[in-house]
């Protein structure tokens, strides 16, 4: 198979304490420290932990782990490798490996709950938006509705008026007519007269 070697007698530049994270999580209740300050070698041996573990720093927990890469951002590649005392991983890139699996594949499945959980939450809550924008529709239909249907009733109600009122005319006229039939006849008898003695006259 194949390995990987660190040659002992090429010179190396660095530092105890690499990088800026270091002042910034030191102090933090999750962190236990650098992993090259719990190995004890000799110091020709040094350089090559400082080479391998330079940039890991051991902590409590997974979680206190996630936690730390979160509250600074680090899941952009630009932080140390944690490592749990249970032996979980968590690289740069925010990608969890080993230890038991218990915890690590608790809180990946979590985080994929949550996901879905989000995922049905927008579904939700777009299908509830079109539900409002639906019922804003049909409340704006059924307002003009009965709007118009106010005005075909208002209508309706004034031409029943009208017909009344005409049915009234005519029936006030219907009675008034054989009176007015009547004095025509009567009328007519008076010129009959009239012309009758107009005749004996002359």
């Amino acid at each position: 198979g194949k390995g990987s070697f660190i040659p002992l007698n090429i010179p190396r530049q660095g530092s105890k304490h690499p990088a800026d994270w270091w002042e910034v999580i030191r102090h933090d209740t999750e962190v236990r420290g650098l992993a090259v300050d719990f190995v004890q070698v000799p110091d020709e041996l040094k350089p090559v932990i400082e080479a391998l573990l330079g940039n890991t720093v051991i902590v409590k927990s997974l979680s206190g782990a996630l936690k730390l890469m979160t509250e600074h951002s680090w899941f952009q590649g630009s932080g140390p490798l944690l490592v749990a005392l249970d032996g979980e991983l968590v690289s740069p890139a925010g990608i969890i490996s080993g230890g038991s699996g218990g915890e690590a594949g608790g809180l990946l499945r979590r985080r994929r709950e949550i996901l879905t959980l989000e995922e049905k939450l927008n579904t939700l809550t777009v299908g509830l938006e079109e539900a409002k924008a639906n019922r804003k529709s049909l409340l704006q239909e059924i307002e003009d509705v009965s709007r118009q249907l106010e005005e075909a009733t208002s209508s309706i109600r004034e031409m029943e008026f009208q017909m009344l009122t005409i049915q009234k005319e005519a029936s006030s006229k219907e009675k008034a007519l054989p009176d007015l039939l009547r004095r025509l006849d009567a009328l007519q008898q008076d010129r009959v007269a009239e012309e009758e003695e107009w005749g004996q006259l002359q």
